[in-house]
């Protein structure tokens, strides 16, 4: 394959060589200050959209708040360490075994 491509060969008596390309990607919008200059209006509705999803998201967050699990760094810091240990208990400790030889 390699020295197909290398040499330019794309056939001969018992194959063919066949490209196939990948999926495209598109490169996201680098220069921004370019796009926005270029595209004003729908730069301002995108940024606006943006505002409103993440507006929302942080919206449905709050309102899970009460489901949501209380980390324990936050504990921590405001019950202690101690009592948040004594209330919560630890995982079961994983043991491993291995064999070596003598």
């Amino acid at each position: 394959m390699k020295r197909a491509q290398d040499e330019g060969i794309t056939e001969n008596k018992d194959a063919i060589l066949i490209e196939i390309p990948g999926k495209q990607m598109r490169n996201e919008i680098a220069d921004i200050e370019a796009f926005r200059c270029r595209f004003n209006d729908e730069y301002e509705v995108i940024r606006q959209v943006q505002e409103k999803d993440i507006d929302e998201k942080h919206k449905k967050q709050i309102r899970e708040i009460e489901e949501s699990k209380i980390p324990l760094t936050l504990a921590d810091k405001y019950v202690g360490k101690d009592k948040v240990t004594e209330f919560v208990g630890f995982k079961p400790t994983v043991i491993t075994y291995e064999v070596r030889r003598r």
